[in-house]
């Protein structure tokens, strides 16, 4: 039990200095410290999402696709609007389709009841 409780402290560690990495507009730094907490904690949502949206900045579509992808499968149906929306941004800028406001919000409500 502590070996798991030192992994989670430790991955929260990296996972606020990619947050701090974000605020310095280190991406790729960013990147690093998410990928780190992730091997660590493979199931800290926080940190897909939040690795997939590194990823966007960084031109990663196909990156940011499959983790925000990979976000979405772990994360709680109250909790997932957050991430259709970013993974739903990912898949217009591959498909190169505009956004559709009333859709997004459909799509959001039907995900959040």
């Amino acid at each position: 039990m502590a070996g798991k409780q030192q992994r989670r402290r430790e991955a929260e560690g990296l996972h606020n200095q990619a947050l701090a990495a974000v605020a310095r507009g280190d991406f790729p730094g960013a990147e690093q410290y998410w990928r780190a907490a992730l091997k660590l904690e493979p199931a800290m949502t926080t940190a897909w999402h939040n690795l997939g949206l590194a990823l966007a900045k960084l031109d990663d579509v196909s990156g940011s696709v499959t983790t925000l992808s990979q976000a979405l499968t772990s994360t709680a149906p109250a909790e997932r609007a957050t991430t259709v929306g970013a993974l739903a941004s990912q898949l217009r800028r591959v498909l190169n389709i505009a956004p559709d406001p009333a859709a997004m919000l459909g799509l959001e409500l039907a995900l959040m009841a």
